[in-house]
């Protein structure tokens, strides 16, 4: 599937909803699985076990990831953490850190910058907010890639790119799962939304059950990644077995049509205002 990038943070750490991680055996397996489906782009960090360094030591010339550093301290810093690292591999070093063009001065970051790009990596932010996306537009768009949360529940950085007629090409959305909530029972994400903000929920629903048909958060979330890849998205999506990956395949193929995104994204993110209701 063109523009997947496949999600790791589950494979070697508990991570949202997941309570289980992959084998060693389990990782090669799924790795050369997905290079048989011509799937061969990883999304990987430092926080995510050891998963990052099991697919740099992989012998699959292949392989392309993206990963994140969460704190440099300066251009020496970056450097040794680069030269530990086996660069034919790499695709994308993001700046994993929100704060990072607040604590740092442009020059700075540029400094980062042509020191990624010194090594035919891409350099990126990886970011949480729309101002600190608006900031960092702003001064580095046209050397920069980005990351950007993004799922049924918040679609703020959706907006603000189409708002802006940014160049799509340049972006990629994780979180696409909201941390696996769309995978609990209808009963669970009813009563977990309920708690919240039950008019707003009950509005909610009431778009689902007569607009949309009844359709689930699953049906809806696989339409919005259809919709995304679609535009010409990157789209970083947790697989974490082969089962998955033909889920993901069968459902994307389902997709359905003349939603309108931003009411269904208006009427989620009032359901969002407590701290473990967050998914970025």
């Amino acid at each position: 599937m063109k523009n997947i990038i496949v999600g790791t943070a589950a494979w070697r750490s508990i991570y949202g909803k997941n309570s289980r991680t992959l084998s060693l055996d389990e990782v090669h397996d799924l790795v050369n699985f997905f290079s048989k489906q011509q799937l061969h782009h990883f999304d990987t960090a430092a926080n995510y076990g050891d998963v990052a360094n099991i697919l740099l030591e992989m012998k699959n010339d292949l392989l392309k990831l993206d990963t994140k550093f969460d704190d440099l301290k300066s251009p020496f810093d970056l450097k040794e953490k680069i030269s530990k690292m086996p660069l034919d591999k790499i695709n994308t070093i993001f700046f994993h850190d929100p704060n990072i063009i607040k604590h740092n001065s442009t020059s700075s970051i540029s400094d980062f910058i042509k020191i990624i790009n010194a090594n035919n990596i891409f350099a990126g932010f990886s970011l949480y907010e729309v101002h600190q996306l608006h900031l960092a537009v702003s001064q580095f768009n046209d050397e920069v890639v980005f990351q950007l949360p993004c799922n049924i529940f918040d679609l703020r950085f959706l907006k603000y790119i189409h708002e802006n007629s940014l160049d799509i090409k340049r972006f990629s959305f994780r979180s696409i799962f909201a941390r696996g909530l769309i995978f609990l029972s209808d009963q669970k994400i009813k009563k977990i939304l309920k708690a919240h903000n039950e008019d707003v929920n009950k509005e909610f629903m009431r778009l689902f059950s007569v607009e949309y048909n009844a359709i689930n958060l699953q049906a809806l979330t696989f339409s919005l990644i259809n919709f995304l890849l679609e535009q010409g998205f990157k789209i970083v999506v947790g697989i974490n077995s082969q089962k998955e990956y033909y889920h993901l395949l069968e459902s994307t193929e389902k997709s359905l049509n003349n939603i309108d995104w931003y009411e269904i994204s208006y009427l989620a993110q009032n359901l969002l205002k407590m701290e473990d209701l967050t998914f970025k």
